[in-house]
């Protein structure tokens, strides 16, 4: 399956979030969502052009989450980002 106009986010570290992924392909077990390590999802293969954002700030990671940045505890970003 082919999705297209589709956001995700790769960290250095190796993480992966995607949040909306399951919206377009289907509500499967074996389909990432939230926060993962890409190697633990063998049938999902990412492709795209990287966005490479030098100065990455909240406003943009709530673009790219729809919002939902907020539910997810990510220990590595700085303290600005994480939920009040």
């Amino acid at each position: 399956m082919i999705t297209s106009a589709h956001c995700w986010i790769e960290f250095e570290q190796g993480w992966c979030i995607d949040l909306r992924l399951r919206h377009w392909l289907g509500y499967e077990d074996d389909l990432p969502h939230g926060v993962f390590q890409p190697s633990d999802y063998p049938r999902i293969r990412y492709h795209g052009t990287a966005l490479l954002v030098p100065d990455f700030d909240l406003e943009d990671l709530a673009a790219m989450t729809d919002d939902i940045y907020n539910k997810v505890k990510l220990p590595w970003l700085p303290e600005q980002f994480r939920a009040a």
